[in-house]
Parts: C-alpha cells; structure tokens; sequence
C-alpha cells in the first residue's frame, strides 16, 4: 500500500520483485463515486470548506510551481488571472 499519490504520479517499484513473488499491484484514487458524490453535496451546502494556502497571480505561475516542489503548500495554491 502506498500513500501520497498526490506528491506525483510516478512512483518507483521494483518490478522482478512483483514478478517472482507473484504479488498483484491495486491502484485507487481513495472514493468510490458516491462518496465522492457525498464530498460534493457538503461542499455545495457550505458545510465542509477547502483550506487554501496561498494565491499567485498568472504571471507567477513559475514561482507558484517551486512552491509547490519545495512542499511549502498546506491545502490549496491558486493560480488567479492578473
């Protein structure tokens, strides 16, 4: 089981290991469509709120993206028209 899918979409496996212990590799994305469904239905009635951490302006796109390389992030970063 791996955790933290959100940090990138490669993740490095050693594959011969998978192999010769005939193990089975499961992906998930965490929710099932009605959970996610759930999820929609609170937010839209304002009773669960994202956490945004910080807004950048569309010309600062690149430092947006070293913000979040550096993992300074704690919930959201938004990237807003100038």
């Amino acid at each position: 089981v791996t955790c933290g899918g959100s940090s990138g979409r490669s993740g490095e496996t050693d594959i011969w290991s998978l192999f010769w212990k005939q193990l089975t590799l499961l992906g998930s994305n965490g929710c099932a469509h009605r959970e996610f469904d759930d999820i929609m239905n609170l937010l839209l009635q304002r009773k669960l709120r994202s956490i945004i951490d910080r807004t950048f302006p569309l010309s600062e796109t690149r430092e947006a993206q070293r913000y979040l390389e550096d993992r300074k992030a704690f919930g959201k970063v938004l990237i807003v028209n100038d």
